[in-house]
C-alpha cells in the first residue's frame, strides 16, 4: 500500500548520478519519458491520481454534436455519469459511432446513457452536455514532469530504469561492458517486480473494504447509480421471524 505522496523528477536524477556514478549528460526529456515508461511497466492503480471532471478537480467534459474531448492525463476510466448525477455505461453497440451521422435518429431517442471512446473522445448517445468522468490520471508536478510515488521501491525501480537506459546507450557506443550493461538489466527488472508486488500489499484499512465487498450476501442492483459508494461497506441484514401466538 503506498502513502499518496509523490516525489520530483530531481530526486530521481540525484539518485542515478549517485549510485551509479554516470557523469555523462542527459537530456531532461529523455529521463521524463522514461520516468513514464517505467511507471507504465510497473502499472499499479495506486501509483496513479484520482481525477474527476466534476467542475472543481478538473473542468466538466463538454458534449459537443456527440462527443468531446478526453482528459489529457486520462490512464483508466473508472466510471462516467451526467453532470445530473445520471450514471453513463459503456456501450456494447457495435455501430454506436454510426449514430453520429447526421440523420441518424438515436442521438434523440429515449434510452439509457452510453458511450464509447475512441481517438482521443468519448462519443456518447445523446448530442450535447456535460460528462462527469472519474478516473485514474497521471501524476505530474507544476512543470508537466511526471513524479513518482514516495516510496522506496517505487524510488529504486526508477532509478535503475533510467540508469539501465542510460547503460543501453554507452553499451551500444562501446563504452560500457557486457557485465556492467548485465547487472543494470539485472537490477532493473529487480526493482520494477518489487514495486509491483509493493503497491498490491493493502494496508488494514483497503483490507476491511475488500473484506466486505466479499462478504456481501446480497447485491443490490444501483450500486452503479451511486458509484458504488456503499458497495465496501458492512452488510446488515435484518431476519424478521414471526411467531404465532
Amino acid at each position: 500500500m503506498l502513502n499518496g505522496k509523490y516525489v520530483s523528477l530531481e530526486t530521481i536524477v540525484e539518485r542515478v548520478h549517485r549510485d551509479y556514478g554516470f557523469t555523462v549528460d542527459t537530456d531532461w526529456t529523455d529521463i521524463a519519458e522514461w520516468i513514464g515508461s517505467v511507471m507504465d511497466l510497473i502499472n499499479a492503480p495506486m501509483q496513479y491520481n484520482e481525477r474527476i471532471t466534476d467542475g472543481f478537480d478538473k473542468p466538466y467534459i463538454e458534449i459537443i454534436n456527440g462527443r468531446g474531448e478526453l482528459p489529457c492525463d486520462l490512464i483508466r476510466i473508472v466510471q462516467t455519469r451526467t453532470c445530473e448525477g445520471t450514471p453513463m455505461r459503456y456501450s456494447t453497440d457495435s455501430f454506436h459511432k454510426r449514430m453520429h451521422s447526421a440523420q441518424c435518429p438515436d442521438l434523440i431517442c429515449n434510452s439509457d446513457l452510453t458511450y464509447k471512446v475512441n481517438d482521443s473522445y468519448i462519443w456518447t448517445n445523446f448530442k450535447e452536455g456535460k460528462v462527469e468522468m472519474a478516473y485514474m490520471a497521471f501524476p505530474t508536478d507544476e512543470r508537466g514532469y511526471p513524479t513518482i510515488p514516495d516510496d522506496e521501491k517505487f524510488k529504486q525501480a526508477a532509478t535503475a530504469y533510467v540508469a539501465e537506459r542510460i547503460g543501453v546507450k554507452l553499451f551500444m557506443r562501446g563504452k560500457l561492458g557486457d557485465r556492467q550493461y548485465n547487472l543494470l538489466e539485472r537490477e532493473r527488472m529487480w526493482y520494477i517486480g518489487a514495486a509491483q508486488t509493493k503497491a498490491l500489499i493493502p494496508d488494514r484499512d483497503k483490507t476491511r473494504s475488500i473484506a466486505n465487498q466479499f462478504r456481501r450476501i446480497v447485491s443490490f442492483e444501483d450500486e452503479h447509480a451511486t458509484g458504488h459508494k456503499g458497495s465496501s461497506e458492512r452488510q446488515r441484514l435484518k431476519n424478521q421471524t414471526n411467531f404465532r401466538g
